[in-house]
């Protein structure tokens, strides 16, 4: 969120200064004045913020009511799958394409591959953070 705040406010400025510098201008077909929103803000993945917010609720849940590892495991591997799914401004119904586009067995075999990709990966991230925590000391 950072990231795309960052770009909206310095990327249009810096394109009209960009543009003034270099004594261009912008095409009169399209529009006379320069674009007041950057680009980035309709590319970027929405869902992998949504996805971040879900893993900071789970990693909250756990610790008030005291889950199990298996159970935030799981909590995290959904957290994340939400992430995966291929949705942005520019394209919203890129979803719906990728699920056409797949036959069934393609589906079934995505999300088969998906489930211990993650697994791993949430495997790795807690052994990273935790000899990280232990090289700090």
């Amino acid at each position: 969120m950072l990231f795309l705040g960052i770009g909206q406010l310095v990327v249009p400025p810096a394109l009209v200064w960009l543009m003034q510098a270099e004594q261009l201008t912008f095409r009169a077909i399209h529009r006379s004045a320069p674009p007041s929103i950057s680009a980035l803000a309709f590319i970027f993945p929405v869902l992998t913020l949504v996805s971040a917010i879900l893993v900071d609720l789970a990693l909250q849940r756990a610790r008030k009511h005291n889950i199990s590892g298996r159970q935030l495991g799981l909590m995290l591997g959904g957290a994340v799958l939400v992430g995966c799914i291929p949705f942005s401004l520019a394209n919203p119904v890129a979803i719906v394409d990728t699920i056409a586009n797949l036959n069934p067995l393609g589906l079934v075999l995505t999300v088969a591959l998906a489930i211990p990709g993650t697994y791993v990966g949430i495997q790795l991230g807690q052994n990273i953070g935790k000899m990280m925590s232990v090289s700090e000391r």
